[in-house]
């Protein structure tokens, strides 16, 4: 029985949260899942260069650093749109439930916001191979696209008292960098 992308992203969220594995291997094993299912697509993944985004993320981060000082910040949330140009944004809330309560409606709720930046050639990728069945193609889209945040961030990860929260648009489970 093949596992759907949602039980996918909670093994992924373990790997994360928990850091079991480094970032090489972690990017690594998703790449081989996609290779088996679409050599083409990921090795057109693999090849994208993610400095410019991981760039924008983070000063979005640094932004997002700045404006707790004027609000009571309980996570730092980011949403990118897979359909709109990988458009990223960030959100400051006000309100967080930690991964155990199974609840993420407070990602729907926000104090501040604001655009970081877009991607459109990873969306352009997206949208090309997007079908139906193709798990690993979208799995390993959002992996690199995870992976980018968490190096965007880096070593200020465990700096900051809020959680740290990245999902893609319409998510039903958001993925926590870090819990507050």
């Amino acid at each position: 029985m093949k596992m759907d992308i949602y039980e996918f992203l909670e093994e992924l969220q373990k790997e994360i949260l928990d850091m079991l594995l480094s970032k090489c291997v972690l990017e690594e094993k998703y790449y081989q899942l996609c290779l088996e299912e679409n050599r083409d697509a990921a090795i057109e993944i693999r090849k994208m260069d993610f400095s410019n985004y991981i760039d924008h993320i983070a000063k979005g981060y640094n932004k997002a650093v700045c404006l707790q000082n004027n609000y009571p910040i309980k996570a730092i949330y980011f949403e990118y749109d897979m359909y709109n140009d990988w458009q990223t944004q960030c959100f400051l809330s006000d309100n967080y439930n930690n991964i155990q309560q199974l609840d993420d409606d407070w990602a729907c709720s926000w104090c501040e916001d604001f655009f970081l930046t877009d991607f459109e050639k990873l969306s352009e990728i997206y949208k090309k191979y997007l079908r139906k069945f193709d798990t690993f193609v979208n799995l390993y889209l959002i992996v690199r696209t995870t992976l980018a945040f968490r190096e965007a961030i880096g070593n200020n990860l465990n700096n900051n008292t809020a959680a740290i929260c990245v999902a893609f648009h319409d998510q039903s489970i958001v993925t926590r960098l870090k819990e507050n």
